[in-house]
């Protein structure tokens, strides 16, 4: 879903967020694959926003390490579990743009 029009008033592409709850997602190919179809969409001009909800030191380190892959990549932690609606929640009040892509 997305909050606005993809394209603004002149036809030039705005800027989008997207945002990714990562809890323990120990299949670290699972976490690559989800990381990547959101890399690799037609439409690039997004900031991506992960946040790691309490996830273990091996899936906190995996995360950082897919960090430096892109630049529009940001990580979020938080040392405890507290549920997606949680993470989603956080995620939004450190958004740097005004359209959000869920």
């Amino acid at each position: 879903m997305i909050s606005t029009n993809e394209r603004s008033t002149t036809g030039t592409n705005k800027k989008i967020s997207v945002i990714m709850g990562v809890y323990n997602q120990n299949n670290f190919r699972i976490l690559f694959d989800a990381v990547n179809s959101i890399l690799n969409q037609t439409y690039s001009n997004f900031e991506f926003l992960i946040y790691n909800d309490g996830s273990n030191p091996e899936v906190s380190e995996e995360l950082l390490r897919l960090s430096g892959l892109d630049k529009r990549i940001r990580i979020l932690s938080s040392a405890e579990n507290h549920g997606l609606a949680y993470a989603l929640t956080v995620s939004y009040t450190h958004l740097t743009l005004p359209t959000i892509l869920l």
